[in-house]
């Protein structure tokens, strides 16, 4: 597994063998926008953050990768 950068995010891609056209990774918390204890880039609305920084946490998820939130 190895660490990438893309965009304001972190994501971990796994060393598997995959088509060319899948992307499959697991994010960090680095890169958004939610403030502790949630810091930083919370993605789960029942985590008790608010919703507003769970939407702009994915919205700068898709937009890392080129995909319109």
């Amino acid at each position: 597994m190895k660490t990438v950068k893309q965009g304001k995010i972190h994501y971990l891609q796994p060393d598997w063998s995959t088509q060319e056209s899948l992307l499959a990774g697991f994010t960090t918390r680095n890169g958004g926008s939610s403030r502790a204890p949630y810091n930083s880039l919370n993605l789960g609305y029942g985590s008790g953050d608010q919703v507003s920084q769970v939407e702009a946490n994915r919205a700068t998820v898709a937009r890392s990768f080129g995909i319109e939130p």
